[in-house]
């Protein structure tokens, strides 16, 4: 009798196991069963994407997959328009203004592409290519045709995740990046990035924040280029800084100075707003001016009205959020969206983005990216689908645990005695 009993609770415990593990199998596959419609939907493969180098830069799904959507950054030499010609029936391209006043032509005159007749302008970009992503406030006036055009720039895609505060002394009032086109070079000449950054204007500001304000500020990437005698004890100057370094670099200045008048696409605006740095910007910028809010800091037009916007910024600077203004309206899920919903909208049929994509990202591959305010971006959607298959699966177990309990209770009085 003894014996019957026994092999019952064995046998119950074998089904219940059974049953069970059943369930947990079933809940796997339907987990699997999910991404595997979600690859089948996906119009395929990145695998057929040929990987392209500058000035072709790659746009990713949300699943770190390069998409057939190329984008074209700056003006092609024969080479690269026979690239563009052997691959323009399998790829969408799309133009990006990041480079100066690309598609038109380059003012530089340090630019090769200042001369009207390179080889690089034997090409119609903005009638030819299929659409653009851009920076400027009046794009008619640097892009022709009737193309669909989105205000975007690379910067917009800053990573607020890795690009963070970090608590250290404020050693300066302002920081302004400035890197030499040679990094080596000991000596100060005029070069392509002086002109970009407007350094002759510059220095006039320099001397009004230095004599009018008493301003202590760091300038990055022209160390030994004179400066204006007011400044001497003022201004602190290093060479160019590697990446990393000038990220912890924004976090020792109260505010990020930018004088520029040609750039594009200015990643250290949205680098320095992602480290929570207010913005005194030059109104003149071509990429960039719309960084510049209420929320985020001031601009000025010109050497006249500085001292006047200057000091309004600096009267409210405490009550500016720049990281907060940028994290609610850029970085890679908003931008990611925004691009995706472009894309969606004016090339339906043309590309391999599937309905099941959230966002896209342009040039680095961001897969399954999380946006919460001081998340590591370690724990992704993939990751959070397992933890369900894990509290699922102890939720199995402490099902066997709690039936075998009670089987066992039920029995053992009868068994032992």
């Amino acid at each position: 009798m003894r014996k019957k009993i026994l092999y019952s609770i064995i046998f119950i415990i074998i089904i219940l196991l059974v049953v069970d593990v059943y369930a947990l199998i079933r809940i796997c596959k339907e987990i699997e069963g999910r991404y595997k419609s979600k690859r089948e939907e996906f119009i395929s493969a990145s695998y057929d994407v040929p990987k392209l180098e500058n000035p072709f830069v790659h746009i990713y799904n949300d699943d770190g997959e390069l998409t057939n959507i190329v984008l074209i950054s700056a003006p092609m030499n024969r080479a690269q328009r026979e690239i563009y010609k052997r691959y323009e029936d399998n790829l969408l391209f799309l133009g990006i203004s990041s480079y100066l006043e690309f598609p038109s032509l380059i003012s530089n005159p340090f630019d090769l592409y200042n001369d009207p007749n390179h080889e690089t302008w034997n090409f119609n970009y903005s009638e030819t290519l299929n659409g653009w992503l851009h920076p400027f406030r009046r794009p008619e006036e640097y892009i022709g045709g009737n193309r669909p055009r989105l205000l975007m720039s690379e910067s917009d895609f800053a990573d607020h995740n890795i690009i963070r505060p970090i608590q250290t002394k404020k050693q300066y009032d302002f920081i302004y990046i400035c890197p030499k086109t040679e990094p080596d070079k000991d000596s100060c000449e005029a070069d392509w990035t002086s002109y970009n950054k407007a350094w002759d204007f510059t220095l006039q500001c320099l001397e009004i924040m230095c004599k009018d304000f008493d301003l202590r500020g760091l300038l990055v990437g022209r160390k030994n280029c004179k400066l204006p005698g007011v400044c001497g004890q003022k201004m602190t100057t290093t060479n160019f800084l590697p990446w990393k370094r000038l990220i912890k670099t924004y976090n020792t200045a109260r505010f990020l100075f930018v004088p520029n008048q040609f750039d594009a696409s200015p990643r250290v605006i949205t680098e320095a707003m992602c480290c929570n740095l207010p913005i005194f910007v030059n109104n003149n910028i071509l990429g960039g001016w719309k960084y510049v809010t209420d929320e985020t800091g001031s601009s000025f037009n010109d050497i006249d009205d500085l001292s006047y916007k200057l000091y309004e910024f600096l009267n409210s600077i405490s009550s500016y959020s720049p990281r907060s203004h940028f994290i609610k309206n850029y970085g890679i899920i908003n931008s990611g969206e925004k691009l995706l919903n472009f894309i969606a909208t004016n090339y339906r049929g043309r590309t391999n983005v599937s309905r099941f994509n959230k966002y896209l990202t342009i040039r680095f591959p961001k897969p399954n990216f999380t946006y919460e305010e001081g998340s590591n971006n370690l724990i992704n959607n993939i990751e959070n689908e397992f933890e369900d298959i894990v509290k699922e699966g102890e939720n199995i177990i402490k099902n066997i645990s709690n039936r075998v309990e009670k089987v066992v209770d039920k029995y053992e009085l009868k068994f032992f005695n």
